[in-house]
C-alpha cells in the first residue's frame, strides 16, 4: 500500500486525534540495545496507534520511514548474503601468509585475516557497508603484467603490507539489479532519517523524531552487530563509525514526563576514523588515497 497523505483538518481521519509517539529516553541510545529491541519498540507503538492495518508490511508511515524500516527488516532477513560467503571462503585466503604471521608472533595464537570495513551514505541516501583486504584502500598501482588476472583486484598493485588474501573482487559498478560483491550491508533511505529540530517536529502527525531515533538506533545496532560478528573470525579495522550528538530539552509539554528535562538525540553522522600511516615511504609509486 502506498504511504498515506497527511490528513486535512476536519476529514475525520482517526490519525488526527492520535497522540504522538512517546519520545525515546536518552538511555535508549546512550546505552545501546539490540536492533531487535529498537524494532520491537517501534512496531509495538505503530500497532498501538493504528498505523498498521493488516500486517507489519502495511503501514501508514511517512514514505522515508516506511522505506528505511522495510529495508532494514529485509537486510536482517537476508543476512548473511553472498558478500559474507565470499569473505569467509578460505580459498580466497593466502594461507602461507597467515602461517607466516602466526610463526612471527607465536604467543598470539591464530592469525586472523585482516580486513578494513567502510560505511558511507551514498548520494541517494543509502547506507553501504563494504569490506576490503587490509591496506587495499591505500594501494599503489604498478604496470599491469601479462599473466595477471584482471578479475583479481590484488593484481597490479602493491599494498603497505602483504595481504592475507590471495584473491579479492569488489566495488563492481554498472551491473543493473546487483550490488558489489564486497558489500555486507545495503539499506536504502538511511540518509533521510534526520532528527528534526523541536519546532520542525511540532507538525508531525505521529512523532517523526521518535521514529527517526528508533530507526537510526536500530541501524547502528545492526551495524555494530555486524562488526562484532566479523571480529570473531577476522581482524577488523573500522574506517567509519556512527557518531551521535545530544541536547537537553524541557519535557513540560510531553505526556507523563519522567523528569523536567531529558537528553534528546539531535544529530547523527558517519565519521571517518583516523588510522596510523600504513606507508612508511610515500616516494615511490602512485598512491590511491582513501576517500573521506
Amino acid at each position: 500500500m502506498p504511504p498515506s497523505k497527511e490528513p486535512s483538518p476536519g476529514e475525520g481521519d482517526p490519525l488526527r486525534s492520535m497522540g504522538l509517539l512517546p519520545p525515546i529516553h536518552g538511555l535508549e541510545w546512550r546505552n545501546e540495545r539490540s536492533a531487535s529491541d529498537y524494532l520491537q519498540s517501534l512496531l509495538v507503538q505503530i500497532g498501538n496507534r493504528g498505523l498498521a492495518e493488516t500486517g507489519v508490511h502495511d503501514f501508514h508511515l511517512l514514505a522515508h520511514h516506511e522505506l528505511a524500516l522495510g529495508e532494514l527488516m529485509r537486510w536482517r532477513d537476508q543476512h548473511p548474503g553472498p558478500a559474507w560467503d565470499q569473505l569467509h571462503d578460505w580459498k580466497n585466503l593466502d594461507v602461507e601468509r597467515l602461517l607466516e604471521r602466526r610463526r612471527a608472533a607465536p604467543g598470539r595464537g591464530r592469525a586472523l585475516p585482516r580486513i578494513d570495513l567502510t560505511a558511507e551514505i551514498t548520494s541517494k541516501d543509502n547506507l553501504s557497508v563494504r569490506w576490503y583486504p587490509s591496506g587495499f584502500l591505500e594501494r599503489r598501482l604498478r604496470p599491469r603484467e601479462r599473466d595477471e588476472d584482471p578479475l583479481n583486484k590484488l593484481d597490479g598493485c602493491d599494498l603497505p603490507d602483504p595481504p592475507d588474501f590471495a584473491w579479492f573482487q569488489g566495488d563492481e559498478e554498472g551491473l543493473k539489479g546487483t550490488r558489489p560483491s564486497n558489500e555486507l550491508m545495503f539499506i536504502r533511505g538511511v540518509g533521510r532519517l534526520h532528527i528534526l529540530a523541536s519546532h520542525e517536529a511540532l507538525g508531525s502527525r505521529y512523532g517523526a523524531n521518535a521514529v527517526n531515533e528508533l530507526l537510526i538506533c536500530a541501524v547502528r545496532a545492526s551495524f555494530n552487530g555486524l562488526v562484532e560478528a566479523l571480529r570473531r573470525t577476522h581482524e577488523v579495522t573500522l574506517r567509519h563509525d556512527f557518531r551521535f550528538e545530544a541536547e537537553t530539552i524541557d519535557t513540560l509539554d510531553e505526556p507523563l514526563p519522567l523528569a523536567k528535562t531529558r537528553e534528546r538525540l539531535c544529530k547523527w553522522r558517519l565519521d571517518a576514523i583516523k588510522i596510523p600511516e600504513r606507508w612508511a615511504d610515500r616516494r615511490r609509486g602512485e598512491v590511491i588515497p582513501f576517500p573521506g
